[in-house]
C-alpha cells in the first residue's frame, strides 16, 4: 500500500561487468558486476538498442537505483533501471 512506503530516494550508479541477458520485448536485464553481483531490472526504452548489441560483452553501464523503505516492516526494496551501456573497448 502507498501509505507504507516511508522514503524513496534514487541515484545513478555507474557498474563495470557483462551484460548476460536482456529482454528487449518485455524490457528487462541481468547485468553481471566484475565482483560477480548479479544486478537485474529494467531498460530503459532509450537504452533497449545498445542493450541487445552489447550482450556478452565486457561494458559499463550506468543505472538508475531505486531504493523504497516501508514503514510498516523496515524493509527496504531495491530496484533498478538500465539506463545507459557502453561497450568497454569503446572507451
Amino acid at each position: 500500500m502507498l501509505s507504507d512506503i516511508s522514503e524513496t530516494g534514487e541515484e545513478i550508479v555507474e557498474v563495470v561487468g557483462e551484460l548476460v541477458g536482456a529482454n528487449v520485448r518485455t524490457r528487462v536485464f541481468e547485468f553481471k558486476t566484475n565482483d560477480n553481483e548479479k544486478i537485474t531490472g529494467r531498460i530503459a526504452k532509450d537504452a533497449i538498442r545498445e542493450s541487445s548489441i552489447i550482450l556478452g560483452s565486457q561494458s559499463k553501464v550506468n543505472l538508475i537505483k531505486v531504493i523504497t523503505t516501508y514503514v510498516t516492516t523496515g524493509q527496504e526494496k531495491i530496484s533498478w533501471t538500465l539506463k545507459g551501456i557502453q561497450q568497454m573497448d569503446e572507451l
